[in-house]
């Protein structure tokens, strides 16, 4: 199994300012959690498995995009069906358009200039999801139809559009206790202060988790809230973790 990847190497290859954003993109390049997040958010009948997922080259992305968050693209084996994942920790009104921009973006990168020869051949298809962690429930059109200019007499032309996971359609308590582990960062995200973080990554603690996201969970308490929390808080925590699951000796910061 490959080794997961530390704070500091994701923010050299990705180049990610945000801290809390870090927190994701380690989560998302695991492809169980990632597939779950799919299932979840499209209620798929056929569920999607991890076997059947390859994470995308996202080179696509353009120069003007590169300050933005999002560039974790997933394909589906077998098929040109792409997911695109991005955090947003901010309301952002011009999401129907960025969307777009990323939709085409990856649809071009995966036909490489080919042109459409044959009648039954069928365009790359790009389905965007949203993780939104910020204070205000998110209001954002979900179709870009939704925020244009619109014609008299013309029928809306279904454009962009996305799938959100908003952290405020969830009770604090619902995203703890949940079995994806994603939305457990979610609520972390929520917290107010450093005795509610504490409190809640206690919660966390307490319950099975897996090797993957246990190694995750560390790394976030050690370079994302070992401040916040105060060192011994956050030692604390790692030892938690370490008696309960058996994790080996964690080195603190």
């Amino acid at each position: 199994m490959e080794r997961s990847r530390t704070i500091e190497e994701y923010n050299e290859q990705k180049k990610v300012n945000n801290p809390h954003d870090k927190i994701f993109r380690m989560i998302l390049e695991d492809k169980t959690q990632v597939a779950e997040l799919i299932n979840r958010c499209l209620k798929l009948k056929d569920k999607i498995k991890p076997k059947n997922l390859e994470i995308y080259n996202s080179s696509f992305i353009d120069q003007k995009f590169s300050n933005q968050e999002c560039d974790i693209v997933y394909k589906k084996k077998g098929q040109q069906v792409f997911f695109l994942i991005e955090h947003q920790s901010k309301i952002d009104y011009s999401m129907p358009k960025r969307i777009l921009k990323y939709q085409i973006a990856i649809m071009e990168m995966a036909m490489k200039n080919k042109k459409i020869i044959k009648k039954n051949e069928k365009l790359p298809l790009v389905i965007p999801i949203v993780i939104y962690t910020g204070t205000g429930k998110w209001n954002v059109a979900k179709y870009i139809k939704d925020c244009q200019e619109q014609l008299e007499g013309l029928d809306n032309m279904d454009l962009g559009s996305y799938v959100i996971l908003d952290s405020n359609e969830y009770t604090k308590q619902e995203l703890l206790q949940d079995k994806l582990f994603i939305l457990k960062m979610m609520a972390l995200e929520k917290t107010k202060n450093p005795d509610e973080l504490y409190d809640n990554l206690e919660e966390i603690t307490q319950k099975k988790i897996e090797k993957i996201n246990r190694d995750i969970l560390i790394r976030v308490i050690k370079y994302i809230y070992n401040e916040t929390l105060g060192e011994e808080k956050a030692k604390d925590i790692i030892n938690g973790v370490k008696i309960d699951f058996g994790h080996e000796s964690v080195e603190m910061l």
